[in-house]
């Protein structure tokens, strides 16, 4: 096992030096003292030298983006809080880098290949860096850090279809998004070359996927730039990656602005409450539950909540705003303010959705190159490793997946499309007990994706004050025309790969995963479920109608707070990275309108 360096959460990266320029100028602090829901008193630590024109909570990609394009605009003050430490990557002061990386300075989270790593092979104790803390459940692979989850995921960048505009009742027209894409991508780069020697690699499973969906009348795709084409299509995935290393917002974005005099950065900022008086932000409680700070809105200021999906509604509701039924949870709450009034929006964390995804083994038959046909980035080869730091080329410049296709079924009782993705590992995932022999060098992986289930849940309190994204417990397959979908999608995947003379090799059953998958597929599939992380649907955005947000993304009953992340979506498509970062972009133009009104 390679062996990784500590985590260092306290690097020095050009903040320090920029904090102390502001507090300069800034000045005293002065201390105000309220009295909380309990009658305790509470200590503002106030900076009464500077108030914001926007201050933006949640530092992940949709914060980022927005933050960037609002302070282009020197006459616009931006705050960016952001509850996590640095990133982990070399730009921000990472320092867990691997052995046979120490002559660069790369770490594991620069390094596109090491993402296998990451997902399924640290230890609790370095993941609790930036484990979600705050939120009960689902189980996920989010990250409270420095460019969220962008600083940690696999790196694939889709551009949506036209259609998912007009699926979702987004308030803004399909050229409009267009445009937004275009825009950010000035920003950083994205390929689906990434080896900087023009290869692919592992490409015998990506043939064998390819000679079995060519038979069934799949066609290859550049996927971005044949974004509509989402039908019975396939091709290689594209990654946000620059000359081999991953090219994340907390270096692109950050790196625009970093240096600007009308942006700050806090870190570990963790944000209790927006406050606000009927639905007027005029400035956030932030920072330590028992010593908390202050940061003030000009006025005529906004806030953008963009702590993600799981956790926006969180925020709000600390700060007084969501379906009437939390009101008594939330006033029971030992909060820095007390919350003694309520802006009702039933529609807040009602709508919570995630991908639903399961995972099969494959195995090929008759593959004469071994060393072509796939690759275990759990266990990378020596020559792999040098050929990755000596030209950034090789299997390690991108993230596992070789191959991505898409196809569409309609049920065949309502007629309702459902929109299914195959995602294709070219190994054996980790801690499956599948049958001897346990990994074949002809076994790879497909990860099976629903992006538009019919399931949802609610994110909200428990009487006892936990907080969770799922309350329900029925975030996957609660609607049964979920499974029977996925099911047929899996038989009808499985038949077409003997084609190829490749055969699913199920895990052998266990007391958990008991279920068979010839008399039972539904349940098999339940018992096999992986957390996808696709998350959306918590503060819906709608042009009218049922919502939480409004067109502009500004939270309903509210003046100036503003939803700017993938709470706003009504429903998944691809992978949502992209949209998240398009939706940065958009709700700082929807800001910067309401600054100027």
């Amino acid at each position: 096992m390679t062996r990784y360096g500590s985590i260092s959460l306290d690097a020095d990266y050009g903040l320090q030096a920029q904090r102390a320029r502001r507090r300069r100028v800034l000045g005293g602090l002065a201390l105000v003292t309220l009295a909380t829901a309990t009658g305790a008193l509470a200590y503002f630590c106030l900076r009464p030298a500077r108030v914001w024109d926007v201050i933006i909570v949640g530092g992940g990609p949709a914060g980022l983006v927005a933050a960037e394009l609002l302070t282009r605009d020197p006459a616009v003050s931006v705050l960016l809080l952001e509850a996590g430490g640095p990133s982990l990557q070399q730009c921000t002061g990472g320092t867990m880098v691997p052995d046979y990386a120490i002559s660069t300075g790369w770490t594991l989270f620069d390094i596109p290949g090491e993402y296998a790593h990451v997902a399924f092979g640290l230890t609790p104790k370095e993941t609790d860096t930036w484990r979600m803390d705050t939120l009960a459940s689902p189980q996920n692979h989010l990250a409270k850090i420095f460019g969220g989850s962008s600083s940690i995921n696999a790196a694939l960048y889709f551009r949506t279809p036209d259609a998912y505009v007009d699926e979702i009742d987004w308030p803004f027209s399909s050229a409009s998004v267009r445009a937004g894409f275009s825009a950010i991508e000035k920003h950083f780069s994205w390929t689906q070359v990434p080896s900087t020697d023009g290869r692919w690699y592992a490409q015998g499973v990506y043939e064998t996927l390819a000679s079995a969906l060519a038979h069934h009348n799949y066609t290859e795709h550049n996927l971005n730039d044949d974004a509509n084409a989402k039908h019975k299509a396939f091709g290689h995935p594209p990654f946000t990656v620059k000359d081999g290393l991953r090219d994340s917002p907390a270096k692109t974005f950050y790196g625009a602005m970093r240096d600007r005099p009308n942006f700050e950065l806090r870190l570990r900022a963790s944000v209790h409450q927006i406050v606000q008086t009927n639905g007027v932000a005029s400035g956030v409680v932030y920072g330590s539950a028992t010593e908390p700070e202050s940061a003030a809105l000009a006025a005529h200021g906004a806030v953008v909540v963009a702590t993600g999906t799981l956790l926006s509604p969180r925020l709000l509701l600390q700060s007084g705003i969501g379906p009437s039924s939390q009101q008594p949870l939330v006033a029971a709450m030992d909060l820095p303010r007390p919350v003694s009034s309520w802006i009702a929006n039933e529609h807040l964390g009602q709508q919570v959705f995630d991908a639903h995804q399961v995972a099969l083994t494959f195995r090929t038959t008759g593959v004469k190159n071994a060393s072509h046909f796939g690759f275990n980035y759990m266990q990378p080869t020596p020559s792999a490793l040098r050929k990755f730091v000596r030209s950034r080329a090789g299997p390690m410049t991108s993230a596992n997946p070789v191959a991505i296709a898409y196809e569409t079924l309609r049920h065949p009782q309502t007629g309702r499309s459902f929109q299914l993705q195959l995602s294709v590992f070219p190994h054996v995932m980790p801690n499956l007990h599948l049958p001897p022999p346990a990994v074949d060098e002809a076994d790879w992986t497909i990860c099976f994706t629903l992006n538009n289930p019919l399931s949802r849940d609610t994110a909200g309190f428990f009487p006892n004050g936990s907080y969770s994204g799922a309350m329900g417990g029925h975030l996957y397959w609660s609607h049964p025309h979920d499974g029977e979908m996925m099911a047929a999608y899996m038989q009808r995947t499985i038949n077409m790969m003997a084609v190829a003379s490749t055969r699913p090799i199920f895990p052998s059953p266990t007391e958990l995963q008991w279920a068979n998958w010839s008399t039972n597929a539904t349940t098999w599939i339940q018992q096999h479920t992986l957390i996808t992380d696709h998350f959306g649907g918590t503060c819906i955005a709608a042009k009218g109608g049922a919502r939480c947000a409004d067109e502009r993304f500004r939270v309903e009953g509210t003046a100036n707070i503003f939803v700017g992340d993938g709470s706003l979506v009504r429903q998944g498509s691809v992978n949502p990275y992209g949209f998240v970062m398009y939706t940065g972009h958009q709700a700082a133009l929807n800001v910067r309108a309401f600054l100027t009104t």
